[in-house]
């Protein structure tokens, strides 16, 4: 669900039937909301939209709609990341994505809650490799950085929203693909 508007409004989605409608979501402001559950298939869900902390009104725009699964939504197909001498920043989203815990164990910083979408990136001859995480505005928790091959995992580093990098300088991790 998607809202562009331009009052000062809340929304809040509910699963269950009316009369017993049980919170799945609320958001005061612009936003969207992704609902990523296969046990929801087919189940209805109902949005309510209302003013917040005013008496203003006016027109918003909402839309639903299904994402497509990313094509590295799976460790096999993590996408490799450009390694340059500069930051350059590619934009991804996890919409539709899945998770299968046999590719890793699951992350131990952050809060993780599935859904995860896989990258990866080779260490140059030199040992030396930064990961930035840029406008993540709390989209992601957490980033894990692992070394190895899907299913079978060494955990370099997790890092969470409180930090925004990470740098490798171990020259025996040369030629290596973290992920």
């Amino acid at each position: 669900i998607d809202f562009e508007t331009a009052f000062n409004y809340s929304w809040q989605v509910y699963s269950g039937t009316c009369g017993s409608l049980n919170s799945v979501y609320c958001r005061t402001g612009d936003g969207s909301f992704t609902l990523n559950n296969p046990l929801t298939a087919g189940q209805d869900f109902y949005i309510r939209v209302f003013r917040a902390l005013n008496f203003q009104t006016g027109n918003f725009n909402i839309c639903a709609w299904e994402p497509a699964t990313p094509s590295n939504d799976s460790c096999i197909q993590a996408h490799a990341l450009s390694v340059g001498s500069s930051c350059n920043v590619d934009t991804f989203a996890n919409y539709g994505c899945t998770s299968n815990p046999a590719e890793a164990s699951n992350p131990t910083c952050g809060a993780y809650a599935g859904y995860d979408i896989w990258f990866k990136a080779q260490v140059p001859a030199s040992g030396k490799l930064r990961f930035e995480s840029v406008g993540l505005n709390g989209f992601i928790n957490s980033l894990e950085f692992l070394t190895g091959s899907c299913g079978s995992f060494t955990k370099l580093k997790c890092i969470t929203l409180n930090e925004d990098a990470y740098n490798i300088h171990n020259p025996a991790l040369a030629g290596q693909w973290i992920y």
